[in-house]
């Protein structure tokens, strides 16, 4: 036994922090600073283990602590020593604690794997497999972490390319032309160069139209000989219309006369009027006659006229549209230059707005695109792992050889149902 004593190490008082010594003769632990003395008993395995649990919940974890290592001094491969240390140095009172990702995120890993190791090194080989399942909960939430950093790295550079992004898209866009929509400073519209290029091009295009319309209605000479001959020829038609009317009437008068004359003699109405019609017959044209002669030498003399008057007209025409030609040309050239113009100007903007679109928005275009890929990508990873580590902690809690003496953390749904119960 006083071997057994011997060996022994030192403890920490509970009561002042102090460390004990030990008292063979009196067979006793004393503290030299408040004077509070332990018995032997004091630290039997139940009764360490029972005290580190006890600090364990009340969060004195050095004090669990310097119980563990004095239970693992006498007993390496003990298991409740071995998870308590563990625990310790993950800074959580129970393994229930490492059903949630955000604890297991908290925790110091390297001292945590340096203890789990330990205990796969130290512990039976009945509980070598709950050590080697919560080293493998550990390197997983190791794993998870790492994604968790590389995600969050990828967002940086993801933010850092939009920026890019966004300034050269701002630089682009000063190619565009604003207009103020309404009379709202803030309610601007941003025009491309090419749709003003093919609006200004259409309005052109329908001036154009019109100024050859407008051309186009002054037709040729009108006093020309030949729109003159056709005219002649109207008048002709009406003319020899009128003639044969003022014939016929004149014959109609004279067969009147030469029927009244036939009666007076005294002969019947019907030889009178067949006598008539047959001397009326024999008769010429009035156009050949005498009583129309002067009528000719009339007209001869206004055709005369007409025509010395439509010669006037003619030159009077010619030198008034002589240059009708040239003012279309002007009239469609000058505009057609200064459209020109701007349209090469509104199309060399567009140029550079394409330049902008391949050689310098189309990388950070693509670099953004590839790191959002590799987010999606990398957000899934750490789904599974999650999901991994759920799996890990049941299979885990599953090989627990010694169940925890601690409850399990209540949830607020868990609560309620036992509130209500009790009610």
């Amino acid at each position: 036994m006083t071997e057994i004593i011997s060996n022994l190490k030192k403890h920490t008082c509970p009561t002042c922090g102090g460390q004990l010594i030990v008292n063979e003769a009196r067979r006793m632990y004393e503290c030299p600073f408040c004077g509070v003395t332990f018995d032997y008993e004091y630290f039997r395995e139940d009764d360490v283990l029972e005290r580190a649990a006890r600090s364990m919940r009340a969060g004195e974890m050095k004090s669990a602590q310097e119980a563990y290592e004095f239970m693992l001094a006498k007993e390496p491969s003990n298991f409740e020593a071995l998870r308590g240390m563990i625990l310790v140095a993950a800074g959580a009172k129970t393994t229930y604690e490492f059903a949630r990702v955000e604890s297991l995120k908290k925790m110091n890993t390297s001292l945590v794997d340096e203890r789990v190791q330990n205990a796969i090194d130290n512990c039976l080989p009945e509980h070598k497999e709950y050590f080697l399942k919560m080293k493998e909960l550990f390197d997983a939430t190791d794993t998870y972490e790492d994604g968790l950093m590389k995600n969050r790295d990828l967002r940086i550079d993801q933010k850092k390319e939009i920026s890019e992004l966004q300034r050269v898209a701002d630089k682009k866009c000063e190619l565009f032309f604003e207009f103020r929509a309404s009379e709202d400073p803030d309610d601007i519209v941003q025009v491309h160069p090419k749709t003003i290029a093919f609006f200004i091009i259409t309005v052109y295009v329908f001036y154009c139209f019109f100024v050859l319309l407008g051309f186009g209605m002054v037709k040729n000479n009108p006093y020309t000989k030949t729109a003159s001959t056709s005219k002649k020829t109207n008048v002709s038609v009406r003319t020899a219309t009128n003639d044969s009317v003022a014939n016929y009437v004149v014959r109609m008068s004279m067969e009147k006369d030469l029927i009244k004359t036939y009666e007076n003699q005294g002969m019947d109405p019907t030889e009178a009027s067949k006598k008539a019609k047959e001397q009326m017959n024999k008769l010429p044209n009035y156009q050949s006659m005498n009583i129309y002669s002067s009528l000719d030498t009339r007209k001869e003399k206004q055709a005369a006229e007409s025509e010395s008057k439509r010669k006037e007209n003619e030159k009077a025409w010619e030198k008034r549209h002589a240059n009708d030609g040239t003012k279309k040309l002007l009239w469609i050239l000058i505009p057609g230059a200064a459209v020109t113009l701007i349209c090469i100007y509104l199309f060399r903007r567009e140029n550079k707005i394409k330049r902008f679109d391949g050689e310098m928005l189309a990388p950070y275009r693509e670099k953004a695109s590839a790191i959002t890929g590799e987010i999606l990508k990398n957000e899934d990873d750490t789904n599974r792992m999650k999901f991994k580590l759920n799996q890990l902690y049941k299979e885990m809690k599953a090989l627990d050889p010694i169940p925890e003496k601690v409850s399990p953390p209540t949830t607020i749904k868990l609560h309620k149902k036992q509130r209500k119960r009790w009610e």
